[in-house]
């Protein structure tokens, strides 16, 4: 966050050899995050793919975030996420 934080996140992509892959290609995949407005799992990652224009998203005037995200990607685990939607298809247990 500044030159005198000690704060430092990690993320990363998987993809198969040789598949193509980029910010542009993500639609219709599947996702995996740390949690629900978890900073490098959540925050980060579907806050780029906001300002990258990836994710259509007008705002929570609009609807809630998880929606649109939910619309992008084709099933995802995100604990904390309400269950039984396509953000806790891929979790293993109660999405908690």
């Amino acid at each position: 966050y500044g030159e005198d934080s000690d704060t430092c996140y990690y993320a990363v992509a998987v993809a198969k050899k040789g598949t193509a892959f980029g910010f542009n290609t993500l639609r219709g995949k599947k996702s995996c995050h740390t949690g629900l407005g978890k900073s490098a799992g959540w925050n980060i990652p579907i806050g780029t793919l906001v300002t990258e224009n990836q994710i259509q998203w007008g705002g929570i005037e609009d609807r809630p975030v998880e929606s649109a995200v939910s619309d992008f990607f084709n099933a995802s685990c995100a604990p904390g996420a309400t269950k039984g939607t396509k953000l806790c298809q891929l979790c293993k247990g109660d999405c908690s």
